[in-house]
């Protein structure tokens, strides 16, 4: 390339630049206060039933696993001897 070639690209970067920083937020924005005080009963309930969902998920695989371990290590076969 030549000098007026990155000359060119080199001003035309810093206008850019310029110009997006002059586009930012100016004080006072922010969301709006006509938001809702309270959440609406379908997500409170929607948000229960998916905690107790989860709960459920959650022990029912503790359960499963328990239940495995203790399988196998009622099984002595499958443990390894040690100090034999």
């Amino acid at each position: 390339m030549n000098r007026q070639t990155l000359l060119a690209i080199a001003v035309s970067s810093v206008l850019l630049i310029g110009m997006a920083g002059s586009v930012g937020a100016t004080p006072g924005e922010g969301p709006p206060d006509d938001l809702p005080s309270v959440v609406p009963d379908f997500v409170s309930e929607l948000l229960g039933a998916i905690a107790s969902a989860v709960g459920s998920l959650v022990s029912g695989v503790i359960d499963a696993v328990s239940s495995t371990i203790a399988e196998v290590a009622a099984d002595e076969s499958v443990l390894p001897v040690v100090g034999r």
